[in-house]
């Protein structure tokens, strides 16, 4: 039953971004997974509980990746680069129009995915400098509240769907961009020697 209904969950996102929010229907989803409406009512009571399940899970499921990455990098540094590619391909599957359609249609779950989405990433964003200052790669007289706070700010401002909207603009090319423009503002002469380096090894 548990793996049926994320099975379903997973799916209803691949549908939200084919049809849109409004255009998701309940006899859609059930004919996509090849099961009756009343097997898909034993997982979600109505269509508003699925997208809210739907998109609970997508988050539930970035953070856990988003934890083992966290544990499997190197260093601060390196850290936020293997984020910044979560952050890149999470930005495809929630586009800025999907994000305006759930504040429209659904917007107790968007209300709940902003908040929840601040709070994981300044979080996050607190440990790394934390850990960036404790590596010896960041400065030790950075103010770590105020630029976790600054560093959401400008992420939100990317997902927002207000800045670069040019297509001559490659979205992870921006993302990167910010990532270095932050990392370069916070690092210790130890830390951009190391940026440095892993920036000549990517060209590499």
């Amino acid at each position: 039953m548990k793996e049926q209904e994320e099975e379903i969950l997973k799916g209803t996102m691949d549908l939200v971004q084919e049809v849109g929010i409004k255009g998701l229907t309940m006899d859609e989803v059930a004919k996509h997974f090849g099961i009756s409406k009343k097997t898909l009512y034993k997982h979600v009571s109505n269509k508003t509980d699925l997208i809210n399940k739907a998109f609970q899970s997508m988050f539930c499921n970035t953070s856990e990746r988003v934890h083992q990455t966290i544990l499997e990098s190197e260093n601060a540094i390196d850290e936020l680069f293997k984020l910044e590619n979560i952050l890149s391909e999470k930005m495809k599957d929630t586009l800025p129009s999907l994000l305006n359609q759930l504040k429209r249609f659904t917007p107790k779950t968007y209300e709940w995915l902003e908040c929840n989405k601040e709070e994981m990433v300044t979080k996050l964003t607190v440990q790394n400098l934390e850990r960036g200052v404790q590596e010896g790669l960041y400065r030790s007289d950075i103010d770590v509240e105020i630029i976790a706070q600054l560093y959401y700010a400008r992420i939100s401002a990317l997902t927002s769907g207000k800045y670069f909207t040019d297509n001559s603009f490659d979205r992870h090319k921006v993302e990167l961009q910010n990532t270095i423009y932050h990392i370069r503002g916070i690092a210790s002469k130890k830390g951009l020697e190391y940026l440095e380096k892993t920036l000549q090894n990517e060209k590499n």
